[in-house]
């Protein structure tokens, strides 16, 4: 098994950071575009088993959670195989709790910061029965004496026109969302893919190489990475390098 380098370039435009592939079409990092573009080129496959544990407890994969027959969060689990820059089968299983309220709530704080008064953290035992009826809380830490969260003192705030409907797209698109923040979140995390950060100095149209790792498998070594795949994708127990993940994601997609 020979492994080759394959260079790609980031570089930034419009305060945007992009890949830059061979056949010279842009693809913005940090989206799943991007993630799934580094994951083809280094042979790493997301793949998607049939249950996943939710409270210690067995659920299919993804699992919808309901409250009175509400949906409240979306549960998801997507591994990420492939090999890693030694060459050994490695794999990331990742699962992430997609809940839209609490995504809700960090859009309003970080609303608040560019208009005060749009939406405070504060106690509910501090906000008077009117308070709660003409404005929105939304719970963020329960410790079962006090609730701490995020409160909107005035709805229909012209500011929040968008804030509603990106809200609304959020719960109609939980799973779809929940599925491609999962996949993006493996990805990131195989070794097989390079550490990337935004924050890096990058002046408008500068670029800078990033080095990939490919692999040349002869058909046995083929063979046996997909037979590795299968069986974890049916949930089977496999003798591999594994790390596994659990987050609560607050983030956009």
């Amino acid at each position: 098994m020979d492994k080759k380098v394959l260079s790609i370039q980031m570089t930034q435009a419009n305060k945007e950071f992009y890949l830059k592939t061979i056949d010279e079409e842009m693809t913005v990092l940090g989206r799943i575009a991007g993630f799934r573009r580094m994951a083809h080129a280094t042979g790493v496959k997301v793949l998607t088993p049939p249950y996943l544990k939710y409270n210690d407890e067995q659920r299919s994969n993804p699992h919808i959670v309901r409250d009175g027959g509400k949906m409240i969060e979306v549960v998801c689990r997507k591994i990420a195989f492939g090999l890693d820059f030694h060459g050994e089968p490695t794999a990331v299983d990742q699962t992430i709790i997609f809940n839209p309220l609490n995504y809700l709530a960090k859009k309003l704080i970080d609303l608040s910061k560019k208009y005060p008064g749009i939406a405070k953290i504060i106690n509910k035992a501090s906000l008077t029965a009117k308070e709660l009826k003409d404005g929105l809380f939304i719970p963020i830490i329960d410790s079962g004496v006090s609730m701490v969260g995020v409160f909107v003192p005035s709805i229909t705030h012209p500011e929040l026109e968008n804030i509603w409907s990106e809200h609304h797209d959020s719960v109609l698109y939980s799973e779809r969302n929940a599925q491609t923040m999962c996949e993006r979140s493996a990805i990131q995390k195989h070794p097989a893919i390079p550490t990337l950060s935004t924050s890096m100095l990058l002046d408008e149209g500068e670029t800078l190489s990033v080095d990939l790792y490919q692999w040349d498998m002869d058909k046995v070594e083929s063979q046996n990475l997909l037979s590795i795949a299968s069986k974890i994708e049916l949930g089977h127990e496999v003798e591999i390098k594994k790390t596994i993940s659990i987050d609560e994601l607050t983030e956009g997609h």
